[in-house]
């Protein structure tokens, strides 16, 4: 018997009326960058993080530049990322990070990388 790992068919199921309904009025409405149904999202997420503020970023690879931005992360440090963030990350922002590592990764991709 095969036990899938995440059954996203039946999540959505229970909620696609909602998020038909929230698609299509962010397709109506045009307001897709900046508009009130992401401030909306981000003011949600802020309240389920327990924390005062959230922002809404185009993708993965933009949250942690904006993150390591934050925090003033630059030329010279060497920051960490778990193994379940996309390898991607290790080409965020070039030009400030003299490496980004990723923490699962074989021997040999890291050589193919030129981290070995």
């Amino acid at each position: 018997m095969s036990v899938p790992l995440l059954d996203l068919k039946a999540q959505h199921a229970t909620i696609r009326d909602d998020v038909v309904a929230a698609v299509m009025g962010v397709v109506d409405s045009q307001l897709f960058i900046l508009g009130e149904p992401v401030a909306e999202l981000e003011r949600a997420v802020a309240t389920l993080s327990h924390t005062r503020h959230a922002i809404g970023c185009a993708n993965g690879t933009d949250a942690l530049l904006l993150a390591l931005r934050a925090l003033d992360v630059g030329r010279g440090d060497d920051p960490l990322q778990r193994g379940q963030v996309e390898v991607a990350g290790v080409e965020v922002d070039a030009g400030r990070l003299s490496v980004f590592r990723h923490t699962n990764v074989s021997a040999g991709f890291r050589r193919a990388l030129g981290f070995a």
